[in-house]
């Protein structure tokens, strides 16, 4: 009996044989293999850090502080942590990798390390391909409590990963830009729109009054109105005038007298010029004077009208902009980008080192579960 406990205890080590032998294998090949990649295969990556920030004015002209100084002790803007999650899907959008790809080639930089498996580009990615595998390239980091943007750039060469550090800076200012423009246009365009209608309003009706003067062959109706009465009025005076002489000379000449008639044919003359004078004032119809003026008036009137309505569009839609410009958002550079002088990438010795002791604190796991398993088969 003892004989079989002693078969049975030493049953699991025939099970398990070699145990040195696994344990090479099983820890020394894939440091090996990772010792040979990182030595002989990997090529250097670089690596450019950006940070930024999106700042959003926060009504500026109803402070006290001078901009710069309100900008320095905060007063004057707020930080925008949506502004920063928009940036950040905006450089890992599609307009965005293929802009870059266009300006710094990255395709052809990225598949120039052919004999790198494990981060080189493949020859001929799909477009789905290229976008995840850029991605991958340019770490963006947000800090939500300051809206601090961090953004790494990595490339196979120091000039390479500036230069797509350099380009996300001048992008992310010109994506801020763009977005402050659709935002005064979406906040204007109802003001934009009535002052274009009341500017064109104004325009048709002055149009309209210089066709009803030059139609009428008169600058201003109301003054030939005044100079018709002006000259009534001095046509009544004479009648008068003359028609006192009349009756003095009738007091002491006979009818037929030569004055006496002269000064009839006068009354007759100054009568017969009042009632055309009268008549081009005051006749039927519309070419009296008095009904050009009542429809230059009306359209004097609609023009004031056209004016007035003018101005009203014209300082709601200053007032609207102004508003928007409240709200205008800035791009702060707060770090740009240097040319990195040692790459991130290979640690040879760090890289070895976590791949043996991974391998071994796996080697240990599955000889626990392989040993813990055996024994409950017994």
């Amino acid at each position: 009996m003892f004989a079989s406990k002693q078969s049975k205890a030493s049953e699991p080590q025939r099970l398990i044989p070699g145990h040195k032998t696994s344990f090479i294998l099983f820890t020394g090949v894939p440091a090996i293999l990772a010792l040979v990649y990182l030595f002989f295969l990997a090529q250097p990556a670089y690596q450019a850090e950006v940070k930024l920030i999106v700042r959003e004015n926060k009504e500026a002209s109803s402070s006290i502080i001078p901009g710069l100084a309100a900008s320095l002790l905060g007063t004057g803007f707020r930080t925008s942590v949506e502004d920063a999650y928009i940036l950040m899907a905006y450089l890992h959008g599609s307009e965005f990798i293929e802009l870059a790809d266009r300006r710094l080639g990255l395709k052809a930089h990225y598949q120039s390390p052919a004999f790198d498996p494990l981060y080189s580009l493949e020859s001929a990615p799909l477009a789905e391909e290229f976008y995840e595998y850029f991605r991958k390239r340019i770490v963006i980091k947000i800090a939500p409590e300051s809206s601090i943007v961090s953004i790494q750039t990595k490339a196979f060469s120091p000039e390479m990963a500036e230069a797509l550090a350099k380009l996300v800076i001048e992008e992310s200012e010109r994506a801020i830009n763009t977005l402050n423009l659709r935002m005064v246009d979406a906040k204007t365009a109802l003001a934009k729109k009535e002052l274009e209608e009341s500017q064109g309003n104004l325009i048709a009706k002055r149009k309209e009054m210089l066709r009803f003067q030059t139609e009428h062959a008169m600058v201003n109706p109301a003054s030939e109105v005044t100079s018709h009465l002006s000259n009534v009025a001095g046509l009544d005076a004479k009648l008068v005038e003359k028609r006192t002489e009349l009756r003095a000379k009738e007091q002491y000449l006979r009818p037929e007298a030569f004055e006496v008639r002269t000064l009839q044919q006068q009354i007759s003359a100054l009568d017969s010029q009042r009632q055309q004078e009268t008549g081009n004032l005051v006749g039927a119809g519309d070419k009296s004077v008095a009904a050009t003026l009542q429809g230059y008036e009306d359209l004097r009137m609609q023009a004031e009208f056209a004016l007035q309505a003018y101005t009203s569009a014209f300082a709601l839609a200053e007032s609207a902009k102004l508003e928007a410009g409240k709200q205008e958002k800035f791009l702060l550079l707060i770090a740009p980008p240097r040319p990195p002088e040692e790459p991130v990438f290979p640690n040879p010795l760090k890289g070895v080192l976590t791949v043996f002791v991974c391998s071994v604190v796996l080697f240990g796991i599955g000889r626990l579960v392989i040993s813990t398993i055996r024994d409950h088969s017994i």
